[in-house]
């Protein structure tokens, strides 16, 4: 299929074998499109619906067809055409070739798959689960290659009074004294709310203090809102790091609390 349409235009379908599910597409330059298809270091870091369950499911369980070959330049406008009659589950946009920031009319979503006005709409639970296996499916992989080892800093600063600061390149400690750390807070008649970020590891009990949500959220590699969340929900969070000496994998059940100081 991708040989024969390398040099072709035309609007094209993905369905999957396994839920009946179907996404439809065009390109005018079918190399570089089905060659970014099958790239999955490339479609792991858009989420799109498509990407994810191609992810998720495998190439394997979806079929690739060609509706209708066309002329480079109709391509969009002949998408376009299937996406107002039609109904297709993976698509996310009313319109054709649109960009990010598109603001669609009320009639357009209203004809698009026959859906109600975008605002309000609720993604499926199929959906929301494929985003979140692919959230977790990058956060494993960032911390099986981080260069921080969180062995090591359990090992290092548990049994000690430092707290943990840290940017891409090192890792800094300072004193954990009150009076210290108040006194570099305070600027002139302000005075500024720290929030610290204590992790422990639920199998043995040990912690470690972070200076800072975005100092914990690095070396966990996790967004700072991520931190917030699990902390504000008392979710265990999962971190991984690989055992060479057994060659398996290691996961370490962590609770995330957050310590504020004046």
């Amino acid at each position: 299929m991708m040989v024969e349409n390398l040099d072709k235009a035309f609007v094209y379908r993905w369905t999957n074998k396994i839920n009946g599910k179907t996404y439809l597409g065009s390109t005018s330059n079918a190399k570089k499109r089905l060659n970014f298809y099958f790239d999955k270091g490339s479609i792991s870091n858009r989420r799109m619906p498509i990407y994810m369950a191609l992810l998720k499911y495998g190439y394997e369980n979806f079929t690739f067809e060609v509706i209708k070959y066309c002329k480079p330049e109709e391509a969009v406008k002949l998408e376009q055409t299937y996406l107002d009659k039609y109904d297709f589950d993976y698509n996310i946009n009313a319109k054709a070739n649109s960009t990010l920031g598109y603001k669609h009319t009320a009639e357009t979503l209203a004809k698009f798959k026959g859906r109600q006005p975008f605002k309000g709409k609720t993604h499926s639970e199929e959906n929301r689960q494929i985003t979140r296996d692919l959230a977790t499916k990058i956060r494993t992989d960032k911390q099986l290659n981080s260069k921080i080892n969180l062995n090591t800093l359990f090992s290092q600063f548990s049994q000690t009074n430092e707290i943990i600061k840290c940017n891409k390149n090192d890792i800094i400690t300072s004193v954990s004294d009150s009076v210290e750390i108040r006194t570099k807070l305070r600027f002139k008649n302000y005075v500024r709310v720290r929030k610290f970020v204590r992790i422990t590891d639920i199998s043995n009990n040990e912690s470690i203090l972070f200076y800072s949500v975005s100092s914990a959220g690095f070396v966990l590699c996790c967004s700072q809102t991520a931190i917030e969340k699990y902390s504000k929900d008392s979710r265990l969070f999962s971190y991984f790091e690989r055992d060479i000496l057994n060659n398996c994998l290691i996961e370490r059940k962590l609770l995330i609390t957050l310590e504020k100081m004046i």
